[in-house]
């Protein structure tokens, strides 16, 4: 009787699908190996102190709400030898903040009180981002959403100057803040993917207009103390020495790649105005509470955060919404979805002066990482999120080839054909914008699009396609990685663009061609310089006869020693208004790393006004040039003086900040 239960039992196990959990799911698949981790990870950490002399590293990784790994290297002070302790030890996150902003608009938008599609101007109370509206009571632009702050597709520049202070934001002042310095929309939105600062800065005040609350104390009681991140704040005073949490803000240094046996240099602490979008300061330990949040189904150790329902919209599931075109990675709540050796990831990075940080979630594996160094200077995120992505159990899925699809023919797509000029999120200074633009990388600034032999390139690259949805690929640089998406677009102005991946270029027209430019602005120069060379010289000069002018004839006398003074004057007024705010400002930004350019601070009055002379020069000429002798001399100075008024006036984007309501 016991051997024929035994056999039944057997059968009935074998066709029930025995072997499985009791409840029919499938055995949990192998975590990630702590040990082994912890081992290739301390390895490669500890060789890049070495080799680069970064003074500090945290690393944290979680797998569900299991920490996989917690740990610190090397010293979070050179000077007193603290160490990098991953529970104590606070950095500043940058722009992983932007992270927090979006977490929180997807709470509201879960309670039913933001639409990601909406009108922001419908939110804000105070604040209007919407262009006037034209005779038939229709706006120049589309309106500004929530999805294109968070996509930074929104059309605003990145603005930095004036971001960044020597003292601590006031709570209250935040709004003031961004209707003083909100950048100009220069491009319609949803037509390119430019990353700027103030746009998630203006996603948090519309949380903050929202609620009712400052938007700090709002992220606490709904984000932070939900998480039990008691170390993660958005202000800090370094020069409160008695606060706790300032004692334990590791200091940062900035290194010197080209001489690294020189001793890492302190960097200042400089506050960020943009407060949402980049004041974070916590700890490692911290943020892996906050990788499991988002690694996981919004709630950690029982504590909901963020309902299932909203996680599944932050990772783009059932489908990714876009404002661009669906087949580019665009930045999606704040993340930027990507691909780390071969498995998707939803990743952010963070750089202020003088802290990187960097986050990425692997969705599929339910894995998070956080890393951060307390250093400008070689990084060692990308290889601390390689090691993770190369001991996740799960194989890595095929990578998409665009072997298999067509060579794109030049023929389709002629009218692309052309240079296009790439958005850059480091806008200047108003009066060092002409020079920026002038002395820009051409590989970094500039997208060729061409035909040859019939074939379509990109950057001499060929492309391939189109796919079923009208996009194209190209071959990344380095042959393991995916190839990069290519979409092809005009706007709602009919301008053209080209957007590879996350980076959109805009197609350059005659007279933005770097030549072009180069030869005005040198050809101004000159005329304003031989100008004011030839104000002293006999009328006579046989160099200045070919421009038709006049010397001087009995009855319109040659020009006096004093008139010829007040020339030779306008002319040095023109070339120093020029020339001086340039040097001064590559001479005070000299040897600094972009974000630690002291003009980031804002620029001073008085280089305003040493800017704006040459205008004021140029209208003096025009006006000594009508009443008094022409000569060749005054003819070349006021032309000179003209044309900077007017490349300085083509090159200038309209004047920061917002308008009140």
């Amino acid at each position: 009787m016991r051997l024929l239960l035994t056999l039944w039992t057997l059968i009935a196990t074998l066709l029930l699908g025995g072997g499985g959990d009791q409840d029919g799911e499938d055995p949990a698949p192998p975590g990630l190996d702590a040990e082994a981790l912890a081992t290739s990870i301390d390895a490669l950490v500890r060789e890049h102190l070495e080799r680069t002399g970064v003074p500090g590293v945290l690393v944290a990784v979680t797998e569900g709400e299991r920490v996989v790994l917690l740990e610190g290297w090397g010293l979070a002070d050179l000077e007193t030898g603290a160490p990098m302790d991953p529970e104590r030890t606070l950095v500043r996150i940058a722009s992983l903040s932007k992270t927090f902003t979006a977490s929180a608009v997807a709470q509201l938008e879960d309670e039913g009180r933001l639409d990601l599609d909406a009108d922001v101007d419908g939110y804000l109370q105070h604040l209007r981002t919407g262009l006037d509206a034209d005779e038939d009571g229709e706006a120049d632009m589309p309106p500004v959403t929530l999805r294109h702050l968070l996509s930074h597709t929104s059309g605003f520049i990145n603005y930095n100057s004036g971001r960044v202070s020597l003292s601590p934001p006031a709570p209250a002042g935040f709004e003031d803040f961004v209707a003083r310095t909100m950048p100009p929309r220069l491009h319609p939105p949803g037509a390119a993917t430019l990353y700027t600062n103030h746009g998630n800065a203006l996603a948090g005040l519309v949380v903050q207009d929202v609620v009712g609350e400052p938007f700090d104390a709002h992220l606490r009681a709904r984000v932070l103390e939900p998480l039990g991140m008691a170390s993660t704040v958005y202000y800090l005073d370094p020069n409160d020495r008695d606060d706790p949490l300032t004692q334990r803000l590791a200091t940062s240094y900035v290194l010197d790649e080209e001489n690294p046996e020189r001793a890492p240099k302190v960097q200042r602490y400089e506050h960020f105005q943009t407060i949402p979008a980049s004041a974070v300061h916590s700890s490692a330990a911290d943020m892996a509470r906050y990788l499991m949040l988002h690694a996981g189904d919004g709630s950690v150790d029982g504590q909901r955060v963020l309902s299932p329902a909203a996680m599944e919209r932050m990772r783009g599931r059932p489908t990714r919404a876009h404002t661009i075109h669906p087949a580019l990675p665009e930045y999606h709540y704040a993340f930027a979805p990507t691909t780390i050796g071969g498995r998707p990831a939803r990743v952010h990075g963070g750089s202020v002066p003088a802290y990187l940080s960097r986050m990425a979630v692997f969705d599929e594996a339910g894995v998070g990482v956080f890393v951060a160094q307390n250093a400008f200077g070689p990084n060692v995120a990308s290889k601390v999120l390689d090691a993770v992505a190369e001991a996740l159990p799960e194989p890595a899925p095929i990578p998409e080839t665009e072997a298999e699809l067509p060579l794109a023919q030049a023929s389709t797509l002629e009218p692309w054909l052309g240079r296009y000029s790439v958005l850059d999120k480091h806008e200047t200074a108003a009066f060092t914008r002409p020079w920026a633009l002038l002395s820009r990388e051409p590989e970094a600034g500039w997208v060729r699009v061409e035909a040859v032999g019939g074939e379509l390139r990109v950057d001499g690259v060929a492309l391939r396609g189109p796919l079923p949805d009208g996009s194209y690929r190209r071959a990344a640089s380095k042959p393991e990685r995916p190839p990069i998406p290519v979409v092809f677009s005009v706007d709602a102005s009919g301008r053209r663009w080209i957007h590879l991946g996350r980076r959109s270029a805009q197609r350059e027209s005659w007279h933005a061609r770097r030549g072009v430019q180069h030869t005005s602005f040198a050809l101004a120069l000159a005329l304003a310089l031989l100008g004011g060379l030839a104000a002293h010289t006999p009328a006579r000069w046989t160099a200045l006869r070919g421009l038709g002018c006049r010397a001087g004839t009995a009855s319109e006398p040659e020009a006096t020693p004093r008139r010829a003074w007040i020339w030779a004057v306008l002319a040095l007024v023109v070339l120093a208004g020029t020339v001086g705010p340039i040097a001064y400002a590559t001479w005070a930004d000299a040897g600094q790393p972009i974000y630690t350019h002291p003009l980031r601070l804002g620029t001073p009055m008085w280089i305003s006004l040493w800017a704006a002379s040459p205008r004021l020069a140029a209208l003096a000429a025009l006006f000594a040039l009508a009443r008094g002798p022409v000569r060749a001399a005054n003819v070349c100075v006021t032309l000179g003086a003209w044309m900077l008024v007017a490349l300085d006036l083509y090159w200038s984007t309209p004047s920061p900040g917002l308008p009140w309501v």
